[in-house]
C-alpha cells in the first residue's frame, strides 16, 4: 500500500500532490496534513470581555438617550457591536464640523427639562472633534 492512501485515511489528511522529476516520472508524494496540536496563544477570556463590555456601552447609551431625548423621537434600527443606525424624527441642516453636525441632529430632540444635563454628558458620547484622542477613544460614536 502506497504511504499517501495511508494518510488518506487520516482525520488530519488534507490534500496530496505528485511531484515529477526531469524525466517525467513519479517521483514522489506531497502530502499535506493538519497540525495535530494548535497551540492558542490569544486568550479568549479578553476577547469576550471587550464584546461584553460594547454591550454594556450600547446599554448605557440607549437609557442615556431615553433618558434625555422626548418620547418617540428616535428609533434604532439597526445595532452591532461598532455600529448601530438610528432614525431620528427631526433634524436641523447638515454641517462639515462633527460638533455642529451632531448638534443639528440631536438638540432639536432634546427634553427641555434635560437641557442641562443634555450639556453637560453629551460629549462623553460622540466624538465631536477631528483630534486622534477623541476619535480613538473607546466608547464615543462617530456621527455620519
Amino acid at each position: 500500500m502506497l504511504i499517501w492512501r495511508k494518510k488518506r485515511k487520516n482525520p488530519f489528511y488534507r490534500s496530496r500532490k505528485d511531484v515529477y522529476d526531469e524525466d517525467d516520472q513519479l517521483a514522489c508524494y506531497v502530502v499535506k496534513m493538519d497540525k495535530k496540536k494548535i497551540k492558542d496563544s490569544k486568550p479568549v477570556h479578553i476577547g469576550v470581555a471587550i464584546l461584553q463590555w460594547s454591550k454594556v456601552l450600547f446599554i448605557r447609551f440607549m437609557y442615556w438617550l431615553e433618558e434625555h431625548l422626548e418620547e418617540g423621537a428616535f428609533k434604532t434600527c439597526y445595532a452591532d457591536t461598532d455600529s448601530m443606525a438610528l432614525a431620528l424624527t427631526k433634524s436641523g441642516p447638515e454641517h462639515e464640523n462633527p460638533e455642529q453636525n451632531l448638534r443639528s441632529l440631536f438638540d432639536p430632540l432634546v427634553k427641555p427639562s434635560k437641557k442641562e444635563s443634555w450639556e453637560a454628558t453629551w460629549k462623553d458620547w460622540f466624538v465631536t472633534t477631528d483630534e486622534i484622542w477623541d476619535i480613538r477613544k473607546p466608547g464615543k460614536l462617530k456621527g455620519m
